[in-house]
């Protein structure tokens, strides 16, 4: 039989609860601040974290018949969410976040509901859950008042533009993100816009166009810095490493990274650090700092494991895969490669599918097993074209190359060899070994080869993909 409290008891209850609400709130504004600050609202954190939790628990627990309670569930969530982000997993959060959701609907309080199912969509991305971001964020436009608000659709767009992202519709999500910027503008919500600035220098640097992208998180950086968020500091450092590694300039990405392993030691134990290892790792595996890359890819896998991250646990595996590589373990990248693969498909991270499979055919052709190879190969073809930007497109032709001159058929290597010439700048680094235009000049001889390369330079990339589309179909049907 359930016990229902008296006011007296229902009173005291409350102001306990506002009590840790309270602190809660003030260390969620700590913690914004700098490693001072953030280092001492963690001790607290530590100190009252059982009883914050159990005061959530009450709040949460009658929401449809206690109002008060129902205030005090949604307060839990809204506007605490840089502490709870560090004290509480994403599965965690999102299922505070999904009760406050009710306490507001419960309340009929449109302003809340409005905030709670765009938080429920963020967190749900950030768990991994595309079909759920997706619901959440259709209730969200669906609400008669989102579309008279330019907040709520801003962020609206931006869920979008991310769910396009992950899925590999990378035109789709440049045009969400920009029409989210346009909202954000119209209601002067600078501090919303720092998250668009990292989405756009995502779908920029998958795109190829690298340079655009490292404005973008230049921008991210401003912005968060402006805001005094220190998890967004960190993050664009993250993200800054990465499009200096697809400049080539590997020492800036180096120095990138490393600010942002000493940045992200306030989040050393939840899923937020190790991205700040993996661009570590990525950093010091193209420098040839092997050893050092390993262990870095190796202790971000453990914690990413640990609390569950699809996205980072493919990104660390891929990393490793190509390490393994470029150090002749051709059967450790293969094992790494396929379980990339395998993460991130479950995932539906299309864009990782895509390299880690187009990698796998550069390990394939190091084993010599070159049927292998082609049907890997036309797999991976096929998820580039549906993404269909130069990006993957050249990532394709460049395994293509490879694979070929291994067959023997140098002078078809060497047409797409030179139309790649072309679009290195799109081929940041990768397992393609740039001496392959020496072998091939070396095989074919100089005056073949210059012939070839002369045709291949008249060549469109769509012409060439299209080519090669055809010759492995026919391929498959021989071998069928």
């Amino acid at each position: 039989m359930s016990v229902i409290a008296t006011p007296s008891v229902q009173s005291a209850q409350s102001r306990l609860t506002r009590h840790y609400l309270d602190k809660l709130r003030k260390a969620n504004d700590g913690v914004r601040r700098g490693p001072g600050n953030r280092q001492h609202w963690h001790r607290v954190m530590e100190q009252d974290w059982e009883q914050i939790k159990q005061r959530q628990a009450w709040a949460a627990a009658r929401t449809t018949a206690e109002p008060e309670q129902a205030r005090l569930c949604t307060l839990f969530t809204i506007a605490t969410a840089d502490i709870l982000r560090v004290q509480l997993t994403s599965d965690e959060q999102l299922a505070w976040t999904q009760q406050a959701l009710a306490a507001a609907q419960s309340l009929h309080d449109g302003e809340a509901e409005r905030t709670l199912l765009y938080q429920a969509a963020f967190l749900s991305l950030t768990s991994e859950k595309l079909d759920l971001a997706e619901q959440y964020v259709h209730q969200l436009l669906a609400l008669p008042q989102s579309t008279q608000d330019d907040l709520s659709l801003g962020r609206a767009w931006y869920i979008l533009g991310t769910l396009d992202f992950t899925r590999g519709a990378l035109d789709e999500a440049l045009d969400y993100y920009k029409r989210s910027i346009v909202q954000f503008e119209r209601c002067q919500a600078a501090s919303e816009m720092a998250v668009v600035w990292r989405g756009l220098g995502r779908a920029l640097q998958f795109g190829g166009q690298y340079q655009q992208a490292r404005d973008n998180f230049q921008r991210y950086l401003d912005a968060s810095s402006a805001a005094d968020s220190a998890y967004g500091v960190f993050d664009a450092h993250v993200g800054l490493s990465g499009i200096c590694l697809a400049l080539h300039d590997y020492q800036a990405a180096q120095r990138y990274a490393q600010r942002a392993v000493t940045l992200g030691r306030a989040f050393e134990h939840s899923r937020l650090f190790p991205p700040a290892l993996l661009s570590l790792a990525h950093a010091e595996k193209w420098l040839a700092q092997y050893e050092s890359a390993n262990a870095h890819y190796v202790e971000a896998l453990a914690i990413a494991r640990l609390v569950c991250s699809p996205s980072t646990i493919s990104n660390g595996l891929y990393g490793l895969g190509q390490s393994m590589f470029l150090q002749g373990n051709y059967g450790a990248a293969l094992i790494h490669l396929r379980e990339a693969v395998d993460v991130a498909r479950e995932a539906q991270f299309a864009i990782r599918v895509c390299e880690a499979s187009l990698d796998i055919v550069y390990v394939l052709v190091a084993q010599h097993e070159l049927s292998l190879a082609r049907d890997q190969l036309r797999d991976a073809l096929t998820m580039a074209t549906r993404i269909g930007t130069p990006h993957f497109l050249v990532k394709a032709l460049a395994a293509a190359i490879s694979l070929w001159h291994a067959q023997g058929e140098g002078e078809q290597a060497a047409l797409w060899a030179a139309l790649l010439a072309q679009h290195k700048p799109q081929l940041h680094p990768s397992l393609f070994d740039l001496s392959i235009y020496t072998q091939l000049e070396a095989e074919l001889g100089s005056r073949r080869y210059d012939e070839t390369v002369t045709r291949g330079e008249l060549l469109t990339l769509e012409d060439a993909i299209h080519t090669l589309d055809a010759l492995l179909a026919t391929a498959a049907e021989h071998h069928g």
